[in-house]
């Protein structure tokens, strides 16, 4: 019962925190088959973004991937409107049942974890722009990048 009981605390200190683990190199894991690495860096970038967001007119911030946007909605300082469209024809999920806002004479921002805009994204406004990279690392590694884009003008989901 006390080896049980020792192993497990070990274990969940070691899961609470995986860089700092490995790091000190008590975990041979490599960042990309760590089960926390969903859950790390939205915090922090929830409050850059908010800051970057915030001399904005009443932006929207737009994304095609809602594992990107529901982490966003929560953390995002400011609570900026936001809004989902599934521009990359991926499986359907609830937030295709949301209905879309007016994004008319609104400046969008659309964020992805990837660094290269999506053409159906593109073709969605008359305009759109490469604004800001943001980044979060924890003990030198980087956890999370989000690219984000500035689009305006005609818009339609075509």
């Amino acid at each position: 019962a006390v080896f049980g009981i020792g192993l497990n605390s070990v274990l969940s200190l070691m899961l609470m925190d995986t860089y700092k683990a490995r790091d000190l190199g008590i975990l041979p894991l490599k960042a990309k088959n760590d089960p926390t690495k969903d859950l790390r860096g939205w915090a922090d970038l929830g409050e850059l973004v908010g800051l970057m967001l915030y001399k904005l007119d009443r932006p929207i911030v737009l994304s095609s991937r809602y594992q990107t946007l529901a982490p966003l909605m929560f953390h995002t300082l400011g609570s900026p409107d936001f809004a989902y469209v599934n521009a990359e024809g991926k499986r359907l999920n609830e937030y295709d049942l949301w209905p879309l806002p007016d994004l008319t004479d609104r400046l969008v921002v659309y964020v992805s974890e990837k660094s290269v805009l999506p053409t159906n994204v593109r073709s969605m406004f008359n305009e759109c722009t490469p604004w800001h990279t943001v980044g979060v690392e924890e003990y030198g590694i980087q956890v999370r990048r989000l690219s984000m884009w500035i689009c305006w003008g005609r818009w339609c989901f075509c």
